[in-house]
């Protein structure tokens, strides 16, 4: 029903003389029910008190009733002294059958001079419709739930194709088509201050150009091994970079390898021992000759940088990569490889200035003469008494240079000097002596020749059948040290002794 309110007239009174309670309600006045599983609907109810103080043991008493006639779950919300107003809190339902309880049993609230009761009922709760059962679906057979599961996979399995394909495409022929911006391209530039632009893929060879700090470059190759970059610059020509002290930008990982066969391997070498074993193996002298002293001595197959040769190729300036000890070695100490033709030459030296003593020196005067022979001389053999030996090791000084067994002790100074006219004959020089001797010539190709039992008998013996024209420095040794052997050095056009 609508809104009633229930007005008694507070003086009004019954057959018995108990006064009359006014019930107000505010809202519907209905049943309540509850949704299973809600909470009861709580409303608050007024009573207005005739009785100028409220007596706390009287409220207690009156609540305890109204608890003891059915009005159950009664809160006590608050009592307002200056009007006498008792406000509580309880269900719903308790709140009207405590209105019926003042209507009709006016009695039960006399002690407490109950005069108003005002009620606010709250909305009925609606019980949410009965659930309809569900109805059961029949099970499909183990053939239908396996052709509906490949049925997914298959279509699960054409949308990543398609996805994949599209992709594909995108990332080989997108810059192409437009379809995704270009990667930057690969530029370098100098860490700080500014590097070297080399022509090989080495610190040791030309240096043709610098890397700026402040101006990139543009990259065009990396070096397959490693460590190095091939940079454009100036109007188009190119160089190497060493990577340890650059700053890259752009897609540097898509640069194109470079291997050792693209272009001119730098020049390279390791150490060879070829002769016997000696102190003269891995020799490391202060310039390039045998004139000049041996200070050190390289491993053999120890890896060496070259920085220099000498015109005729005979001498390289090597540095040991391992030792970081630069000098110079004979062509024969050394495995060479790569461009070498490339490495700044020198021109070949003979007698350089502080050179040591103890060497074989050819620019120093013969101690037995010089003379001058052309091919087809007479008379055949040219002969020259001497005495042979000296204080200078020739093995130690001319092993792994000398072609030839490098034997025995010979002076520093030549034994003789032959200015040789060739022509179409052979060439020999030799030694007949009065013990064990050997022979060692500087020739005119600037390679040293060296002999010990040849001619027979102990006595040395050298050889030329296409002879150069020029000087032939001859020394002239002992087998032992501290020998001198007297003899006769002969030279001829012929077969020899």
């Amino acid at each position: 029903m609508a809104e009633q309110n229930i007005n008694v007239n507070q003086t009004a009174t019954d057959s018995s003389g108990v006064t009359q309670i006014g019930v107000q309600y505010t809202g519907d006045v209905h049943h309540h029910h509850y949704a299973p599983g809600s909470k009861p609907q709580r409303t608050t109810v007024t009573l207005e008190l005739a009785q100028e103080q409220v007596d706390v043991s009287k409220l207690i008493a009156l609540i305890a009733g109204l608890t003891q006639a059915g009005v159950q779950d009664i809160k006590l919300v608050g009592v307002r002294l200056g009007s006498l107003i008792v406000t509580l809190d309880m269900p719903a339902e308790a709140a009207q059958k405590l209105g019926v309880l003042a209507l009709n049993r006016p009695e039960l609230f006399a002690e407490f001079q109950l005069v108003n009761v005002s009620i606010d009922l709250p909305p009925p709760s609606v019980a949410p419709p009965a659930a309809r059962p569900a109805r059961p679906q029949p099970r499909p057979s183990p053939l239908k739930a396996l052709l509906r599961l490949i049925k997914r996979l298959l279509f699960i399995a054409g949308v990543l194709v398609v996805v994949g394909g599209v992709a594909l495409i995108i990332w080989l022929y997108g810059p192409q088509l437009g379809l995704t911006p270009p990667a930057a391209a690969c530029r370098i530039a100098a860490a700080r201050g500014s590097l070297p632009i080399y022509a090989a893929p080495s610190s040791r060879v030309e240096v043709i150009g610098e890397l700026e700090e402040a101006g990139p470059l543009d990259v065009v190759g990396r070096w397959e091994q490693g460590g190095w970059w091939l940079v454009r610059f100036g109007e188009g020509a190119e160089g190497w970079v060493q990577d340890r002290a650059v700053r890259l930008s752009g897609a540097c990982e898509s640069v194109p390898p470079i291997s050792a066969g693209a272009g001119p391997e730098p020049c390279a070498a390791t150490v060879l021992w070829p002769g016997e074993l000696s102190r003269l193996n891995g020799a490391l002298r202060e310039g390039p000759s045998v004139t000049y002293p041996m200070f050190a001595r390289l491993p053999e197959g120890e890896a060496v940088h070259v920085l220099e040769r000498t015109e005729d190729g005979r001498w390289w300036l090597v540095l040991s990569e391992a030792s970081e000890v630069e000098g110079w070695m004979a062509e024969s100490s050394l495995d060479l490889r790569g461009d070498c033709q490339a490495v700044p030459a020198r021109p070949a030296e003979l007698e350089p200035e502080g050179a040591g003593e103890e060497t074989l020196n050819p620019e120093l005067p013969p101690r037995f003469g010089e003379d001058e022979l052309a091919a087809g001389f007479l008379p055949d053999p040219f002969t020259v008494e001497l005495l042979s030996g000296g204080e200078v090791n020739v093995g130690e000084l001319l092993e792994g240079i000398c072609e030839g067994p490098a034997r025995g002790h010979a002076s520093m100074e030549p034994s003789f000097r032959l200015h040789y006219q060739a022509g179409s004959f052979p060439l020999r020089i030799y030694f007949l002596g009065e013990g064990d001797t050997t022979l060692v010539v500087h020739a005119p190709d600037g390679r040293w020749y060296c002999d010990d039992d040849d001619a027979g008998d102990y006595n040395p013996l050298l050889a030329w059948d296409d002879p150069l024209s020029g000087p032939y420095t001859i020394w002239v040794g002992t087998y032992g040290a501290g020998e001198q052997i007297p003899g006769a050095l002969h030279i001829s056009a012929s077969e020899g002794p």
